[in-house]
């Protein structure tokens, strides 16, 4: 179980992994996180925010939820967001580390994902836009899956 896709603009990370880390302990750890970049017409038009460095919005979003999901506290002060957390939030049935997903399409997205996100939620992709977002995935991490290939929870 999961979200499709919760847009990073007009969500602060600390809202958002409180409901993924409620979520995830109501579903027995089968819950996962999707987020995306949203559109700028959703962003300006509707929560009046600029749509200003998606991608660096997208990066910070990304780290600063990997620390609240993983510990439930975080000390992230980034250029655009600060997440920080006097006491860890504890929320019981919560296993850590929510699986983190992003509805990437663009080569900056893949490469954001590939780095950061347990996986990728392709969106409006038919067989040529598959095998663009493999073979992006590529240059994520060390040691990380391609950003196209499935998550699956251990066990």
């Amino acid at each position: 179980m999961g979200t499709s896709a919760v847009p990073v603009f007009g969500r602060h990370p600390l809202v958002v992994s409180s409901q993924a880390r409620t979520a995830q302990a109501a579903t027995h750890g089968r819950y996962h996180l999707g987020l995306a970049l949203g559109t700028k017409l959703l962003t300006e038009g509707g929560f009046g925010i600029p749509f200003e460095r998606p991608v660096a919005r997208l990066r910070e979003s990304l780290n600063a939820l990997r620390q609240l999901t993983v510990t439930g506290g975080a000390d992230f002060h980034g250029e655009l967001i600060t997440a920080t957390t006097p006491v860890p939030a504890r929320v019981p049935g919560a296993d850590a580390g929510v699986p983190l997903l992003v509805a990437a399409m663009g080569p900056q997205t893949l490469r954001v994902s590939g780095e950061l996100a347990d996986g990728v939620l392709p969106y409006l992709a038919g067989p040529r836009a598959g095998r663009a977002h493999r073979s992006g995935g590529h240059r994520g991490g060390p040691g990380r899956r391609p950003a196209g290939a499935p998550h699956r929870r251990p066990g």
